[in-house]
């Protein structure tokens, strides 16, 4: 993976953190140091070179540090760096907290928002369900990403300012507004919340997306109580996303584009169970005037039920032809799985 403009190389490696999957991780991990260990142990009697501690420290760097390297050959000015890069996954924790805000900071993109501390609060304190995506256990976290029950939560502060954020863009499409507050009405549905920095390699859309949705199966199971349990059982996904209009001036649909139940890229209701064990095609490609930051919006996209984009008025991206841009989409619970595969495969084909 290599920066647009950069001369640097990044190696993505991520690691599970502390998940309940990281266990298989671990054993396996386990086993492989074991056999590692023989084969040093057999090895005693050969002739140790002095440089061997080197070698060994740079062996452990490579799993736990962000390490630069030129390439010996050629003019300086051609030299490329190789950064390998560790990408752990953690459970939100309460030490967290001013990182996870600042991630979080620009979440209505400048407009008034005194929830800001509590929703940051309601996403650490929720480590069931959450990942805090970091390039080490000490550093800063570079990513977020949970999801929130609208209705357990609608008597947040924070939780109101994001939807009625929403609900003002909204206004101007009135089978759209119509829709959203259907979706917001409803017991099942899970807002995601999700922010990474903008250099975050899109290798990490998977793992990101593996983890978050695991973890909401998990949460069904695990939890320990029955409503703890039935609150993370939703039916559908508000995605509040961050993407750029490449052509300024030309208008979607006036700043919003609903896809009925009809003609939406993945299947619709009426038609779900004549094909409930049929992969629906995702026939509504992205146009090509759109840039989504993250990878996954780009498939969640071709999956909604409908969406709805509007224009990020005070936040023009200098010297480019870039305008940002806001969706917000819905995605039923029943297309997740195919989205998953979608977004595996153009991951796999980075």
């Amino acid at each position: 993976f290599k920066l647009e403009g950069s001369t640097e190389h990044f190696y993505i490696r991520s690691g599970m953190g502390n998940k309940r999957g990281r266990k298989a991780v671990q054993a396996k991990d386990a086993k492989e140091a074991e056999k590692k260990k023989e084969a040093e142990e057999s090895s005693e009697d050969d002739v140790i070179p002095e440089n061997s501690n080197s070698e060994e420290q740079e062996s452990d760097s490579e799993d736990y540090d962000i390490s630069d390297s030129e390439e010996e050959d050629g003019d300086d000015d051609d030299d490329e760096k190789e950064v390998n890069v560790d990408f752990e996954f953690f459970d939100p924790k309460t030490s967290d907290f001013h990182g996870v805000r600042s991630l979080l900071q620009n979440y209505l993109d400048g407009a008034t928002f005194t929830g800001l501390s509590e929703l940051t609060d309601t996403i650490v304190e929720q480590s069931t369900v959450g990942t805090v995506v970091r390039t080490s256990e000490d550093e800063a976290p570079v990513g977020i990403v949970s999801v929130l029950n609208l209705h357990q939560k609608q008597d947040l502060t924070c939780v109101r300012e994001i939807l009625d954020h929403i609900k003002s863009k909204c206004n101007g499409n009135k089978a759209i507004k119509k829709k959203l507050e259907k979706a917001v009405s409803s017991e099942k549905t899970g807002l995601v919340v999700s922010e990474r920095l903008l250099n975050c390699p899109p290798e990490l859309s998977d793992p990101v997306v593996t983890a978050l949705f695991d973890e909401i199966t998990w949460a069904t199971e695990d939890e320990p109580t029955e409503e703890k349990r039935e609150s993370f059982r939703f039916d559908q996904y508000l995605i509040f996303t961050r993407l750029f209009k490449e052509k300024p001036g030309e208008k979607r649909g006036g700043m919003g584009d609903e896809v009925d139940d009809e003609t939406a890229p993945g299947p619709s209701k009426k038609k779900q169970k004549k094909a409930e064990k049929k992969e629906p095609v995702a026939k509504g490609e992205v146009e090509e005037e759109l840039t989504f930051v993250r990878l996954e919006d780009e498939v969640f996209h071709q999956f909604c039920s409908w969406f709805h984009t509007w224009n990020v008025e005070n936040k023009p991206v200098s010297g480019t032809s870039l305008k940002p841009m806001r969706m917000v989409m819905l995605l039923e619970a029943s297309n997740m799985a195919f989205a998953r595969k979608k977004i595996k495969e153009m991951v796999d084909a980075v």
